[in-house]
């Protein structure tokens, strides 16, 4: 299941609709929204990624307005606040400004290789640009978009790996290290990735939920993919309604102390896994069965 292709792939609608609910059922899936970044930002308190959920803003422009700044200011005008700058850049890309639009699309591939650690090499290989911007774009992602990130692994992560030779990664869970210099990359994204564990604990809670409701013929958790829950439930719209409002509390609850920026899930129904239709938060009965005619 984990290797199943991704949206972006013309093979992953096909192989989807082979997972379809059985007779008198239907799929619901949930997946928490962003969990990463979410656990990135609370962890390790980044002005600018708290940012990207707490002032909605668009991460790709976020992160193009840090690489290519220069650039964007030859497109619009800059006030130099960098809240304001990518929302305008956002509404801008949004009503179709070809070149801004461009420059969004380009900062893509840096950002997946720089959020896991790579390296200007890998950057200047991935982007077919030179070591020197290269390693100004790395700069400005470490130093100028997300010094809070940085700080966290440079003098939370790896100073703590010096001196104990291993990293709590949450609940009791830790990580063992003899060369923390190293592991360094291994060592911070786990501390994130760790986090993942909240899907089984959300399994776990609604599975205790449906014991002690009687609803076990109802309701079956099928399988995960990530931060992905999949379910099949009966066809009814009061049981539906039962299960959305329990799982979205459960997955919506705080997993820090203080926690900065707040979990998120919503849910989607569908008669197979690829044809899916969100299902709101806090939906009603009669929108829910308006949601079963239409299937």
């Amino acid at each position: 299941m984990l290797n199943a292709p991704s949206s972006r792939s013309i093979y992953s609608k096909p192989i989807k609709r082979c997972f379809t609910a059985p007779p008198g059922y239907i799929i619901y899936a949930i997946d928490y929204s962003a969990l990463e970044d979410r656990v990135i930002a609370s962890l390790t308190k980044d002005t600018n990624k708290c940012n990207v959920f707490l002032e909605n803003l668009d991460g790709h422009c976020l992160n193009a307005y840090g690489y290519f700044k220069d650039r964007v200011a030859e497109h619009m005008e800059l006030s130099n606040d960098t809240t304001v700058d990518v929302k305008e850049f956002f509404r801008l890309v949004e009503e179709g400004h070809k070149e801004l639009k461009g420059i969004r699309q380009e900062g893509k591939p840096a950002t997946f290789g720089l959020s896991y650690g790579a390296y200007p090499p890998k950057v200047a290989k991935s982007l077919k640009i030179d070591l020197p911007l290269a390693t100004e774009i790395f700069e400005n992602y470490h130093f100028t978009l997300y010094p809070g990130i940085t700080n966290y692994r440079e003098n939370y992560v790896l100073t703590t790996a010096e001196q104990n030779k291993r990293i709590h990664l949450g609940m009791g869970f830790y990580i063992k290290t003899d060369n923390p210099g190293k592991a360094i990359r291994t060592l911070n994204n786990a501390t994130c990735q760790f986090w993942s564990i909240l899907t089984a604990l959300a399994i776990n809670k609604i599975h205790t939920l449906i014991d002690e409701q009687g609803l076990q013929d109802s309701i079956q958790t099928t399988s995960t993919i990530y931060d992905s829950i999949y379910f099949i439930v009966e066809k009814d719209a009061e049981i539906l309604k039962w299960l959305n409002d329990n799982i979205v509390k459960i997955m919506n609850t705080d997993f820090i102390i203080n926690q900065i920026v707040e979990n998120e899930a919503t849910g989607e129904i569908g008669p197979d896994w690829a044809d899916l239709t969100q299902l709101p938060q806090n939906a009603t009965v009669e929108k829910i069965q308006e949601m079963l005619d239409g299937i």
